[in-house]
């Protein structure tokens, strides 16, 4: 795909290549809260990745040339010893879905983890812009929360944040 069709294809409006931004995602307050119950829990960032149990994920990003939104820090959580990893590793927001390096197979294979919708965007004087998604778990990902979570189900909105 060139970026013309990635641009596009994109229902928000078209981001500069190169671009700096900061995604924040509370993942699901309810996923969250049974992992974080466990005394297990524990996440894991790179590259300027960080989480908290209030606010969720933090991943530092950058606007490809195709206009998806790289992650570029990656951020894993883990619980109850280990049988519950949420792995925000390689995050891609698309068009219409965050991906992620496949936890299975590992990459270049991707899994879509949840579809998205933009919900408006705001532009703060000084600040930047902020971009909300809604976010819904796709067909693919429900094996990756243990079945707990029927595709489609709502996980926490998303933000975009480009600094002025």
């Amino acid at each position: 795909m060139n970026s013309g069709d990635a641009a596009a294809s994109h229902p928000y409006p078209k981001w500069t290549p190169g671009a700096d931004a900061v995604i924040e995602w509370g993942i699901k307050r309810s996923l969250i809260g049974y992992m974080a119950s466990d005394s297990s829990f524990e996440w894991h960032g790179s590259r300027g990745a960080s989480f908290s149990i209030d606010t969720g994920a933090t991943l530092p990003a950058v606007v490809a040339e195709d206009g998806t939104l790289q992650a570029t820090g990656d951020l894993v959580l883990t619980g109850h010893k280990g049988a519950l990893t949420v792995p925000l590793v390689d995050l891609v927001l698309e068009a219409r879905s965050i991906t992620i390096a496949d936890p299975v197979d590992g990459p270049p294979d991707r899994l879509e983890l949840v579809t998205v919708a933009p919900l408006g965007s705001v532009h703060l004087t000084g600040t930047g812009a902020v971009h909300r998604f809604s976010a819904t778990l796709s067909r693919e990902a429900d094996g990756l929360f243990l079945y707990n979570y029927l595709p489609g189900v709502a996980f926490d909105d998303l933000l975009v944040r480009f600094p002025s």
